[in-house]
């Protein structure tokens, strides 16, 4: 009778254990891989916007002239920074940067050598998802190049962007799921025993 019971408690545990942990593990991929979706979407529709602004103002320009960029859209693009959240830069096509929202961040420097720069500089589109130094943030990048009618570069957009509300979602989503996890297993042991 022992036994039976034993083989009964462990059938239940491979019935009800099983296929919620890998339902779980589906279920946070599938939401983790939705929101860097969506959150990369949102970061090159910002880049756009920005992109048009800028190409805007090379218009009536002669060909290969220097980068117009004025105190008026420096603070444009600081105060985009501040409303969408989010840290923007324009680039040089070689890769210089010459207004950064922050202000002290990159401004100045050559970043050219960074992976989605250096597609952007050959006018692609680069991306790259990267811990921060102390591991405890992943943060993405995008490097949008801005092209003008005749597909010349005309400069980069950088956009830079925590992830920390989808990380914490995640962290939510898992343990929540871990303790559903738990009650069903106890009460499917329960009911068997």
């Amino acid at each position: 009778m022992r036994s039976i019971r034993i083989k009964i408690m462990l059938a239940t545990f491979l019935v009800v254990y099983v296929p919620i942990y890998f339902l779980n593990r589906y279920s946070v991929r599938t939401f983790d891989e939705f929101t860097r979706k969506a959150l990369e979407e949102e970061m090159i529709g910002h880049a756009r916007l920005l992109a048009e602004q800028y190409r805007f103002m090379f218009a009536g320009r002669p060909a290969g002239s220097p980068a117009p960029i004025t105190p008026a859209f420096a603070e444009l693009v600081s105060r985009c920074g501040t409303q969408l959240q989010t840290h923007l830069a324009v680039l040089s096509p070689s890769g210089d940067v010459l207004v950064d929202s922050e202000k002290t961040s990159f401004e100045g420097d050559n970043i050219a050598d960074l992976p989605e720069i250096a597609k952007a500089t050959m006018g692609r589109y680069g991306s790259r998802w990267a811990l921060t130094p102390g591991g405890d943030q992943v943060v993405y990048y995008i490097a949008l190049p801005v092209l003008d009618d005749d597909g010349t570069l005309l400069g980069i957009i950088y956009v830079t962007q925590h992830t920390g509300q989808i990380f914490k979602a995640i962290m939510t989503m898992k343990h929540d799921q871990q303790w559903a996890m738990t009650l069903a297993l106890v009460a499917g042991l329960l009911i068997s025993a």
